[in-house]
């Protein structure tokens, strides 16, 4: 139970950046998921996520929403794998789906022209899980960085043969005994490694594929290890815009085919994350509004990527040599996604951005506020379209440093400890009264520290 508080000013600092933030509750909106938030991991070292810690930082996750949680076992590793995981990684699997009630988007060969391995990699995934724990099959990964793949060039291949070739290998693994007897819409793809997948190539992949496919999956990071990036431009708006725009048409065409569309491998820096970009607080505020763009677009979900457990981004650290929290910040972040089936409605971009939800249990309206400016703190009057609602309730997402911090990340003043799952500090918040404008509306002053985030919980007055 949090401890409230009265507001506090933030620190002395004079706020730069003053804003009005207008929430419509009758707005545009869309349903959020119960399972929408997932995490991606690759084969390699899959079994860790039955470690204790591991297991124990999923649950808590799990707890916080209304759907199973959804994990992504493949990446990099899926294409790579020559033979059929072996029993510890079925027994971690079976492990997490029993105890929190995870499901999995499992992904198998197919850039290796080896039939007879993918078909025993699908065949074990039947024999080794209950049905019900297998959410999608992957038939490869990131097909738009195949190299030299019936030795045509990436572009080459994509355009003449990469369809026809997934569809040629789909109903035979989907239909072993004949074309009599096949299991339809069990698989998932095309797993494309960026939002950028013209929406030409994915109606071409579903028109083709629509029997075998239930649901299309892409990738999203912000950029590569190998581009300059710091904590401050990996939250540039522009570059943010122009992704989500993208992925929008994406959701848009595969809906055209009655599909689901899952960001199922997202980050901040691929191959690997970068090294004070993504292990900051920079790449925990990346995350939570990334994820908040990713539901505006209608797709259903997003799986964060772990790598194997020793990437920059990683967000538990099972073998480190470099002293690196166990704890990232990208889960602590992620959080703020994560607690009953959510509605929200259109968010201010910005610098500032605000993303309204609205509870449907108890209708209480749930404003995550971001201020991704690396200097610059902010006064915000949050202005509510109703003049009948309670006090509001104010949690925060900070660290000491601001965007560029690397540990001590805090919500609502607790933090992980630095070598276990276990957390550190209080519960605690503060508490803001609302006034009543000329317009008739409920207005909130929120201050925000640069580089933090917030979330603003109002509840009618009736529930306050």
């Amino acid at each position: 139970m949090a401890n409230w508080g009265p507001t506090v000013p933030d620190d002395g600092e004079v706020p730069r950046i003053r804003a009005t933030l207008s929430v419509n509750v009758d707005g545009w909106s869309k349903q959020v998921p119960g399972s929408f938030l997932g995490i991606s991991h690759e084969w390699v070292a899959a079994e860790e996520l039955a470690d204790p810690d591991t297991l124990q930082l999923l649950k808590d996750l799990a707890a916080y929403g209304t759907g199973a949680l959804v994990m992504r076992i493949g990446g990099g590793s899926t294409d790579l794998q020559r033979t059929v995981p072996g029993p510890r990684v079925w027994a971690a699997l079976r492990k997490l789906h029993q105890e929190t009630g995870a499901v999995f988007i499992l992904g198998i060969n197919f850039l290796a022209e080896d039939f007879q391995l993918t078909q025993r990699q699908m065949q074990a995934i039947r024999r080794e899980l209950p049905n019900d724990a297998v959410l999608a099959i992957e038939l490869g990964n990131e097909p738009n960085f195949y190299p030299k793949k019936r030795n045509k060039d990436t572009a080459d291949y994509l355009a003449c043969c990469y369809v026809n070739d997934w569809n040629g290998w789909a109903v035979p693994l989907s239909c072993p005994a004949g074309s009599a007897s096949c299991w339809t819409q069990q698989f998932a793809g095309p797993a494309w490694g960026h939002v950028h997948m013209s929406p030409e190539t994915l109606d071409w992949f579903l028109r083709v594929n629509i029997r075998w496919v239930s649901m299309a999956t892409v990738h999203w990071y912000k950029d590569r290890a190998e581009t300059f990036n710091t904590a401050k431009s990996l939250l540039d708006e522009a570059k943010m815009r122009r992704d989500a725009t993208s992925l929008a048409k994406l959701v848009e065409t595969a809906g055209k085919y009655q599909k689901a569309l899952r960001v199922a491998e997202m980050n901040t820096i691929s191959n690997n994350g970068l090294r004070g970009v993504s292990d900051t607080m920079s790449g925990a505020l990346w995350a939570l509004d990334a994820a908040f763009e990713v539901a505006a677009t209608g797709a259903t979900g997003v799986n964060f990527h772990w790598g194997s457990g020793q990437n920059v981004y990683s967000a538990v650290i099972l073998r480190t040599q470099d002293g690196k929290p166990p704890i990232m910040a990208l889960s602590t972040g992620s959080r703020l996604l994560l607690d009953s089936p959510l509605i929200y409605t259109a968010g201010q971009r910005g610098s500032v951005k605000a993303w309204p939800l609205v509870r449907t249990s108890d209708g209480s309206l749930r404003t995550v506020i971001i201020n991704k400016h690396a200097t610059d703190s902010a006064r915000l009057a949050v202005s509510i379209n109703r003049g009948s609602l309670g006090g509001g309730k104010l949690l925060r997402l900070r660290a000491p440093g601001g965007l560029f911090a690397s540990g001590g990340v805090q919500i609502a003043r607790v933090s992980y400890g630095w070598e276990s799952t276990e957390t550190v500090g209080t519960p605690a918040g503060e508490r803001l009264r609302g006034k009543i404008d000329a317009a008739g509306n409920t207005v909130f002053d929120v201050r925000m520290p640069p580089g933090s985030a917030a979330l603003l919980i109002v509840a009618p007055k009736n529930n306050a």
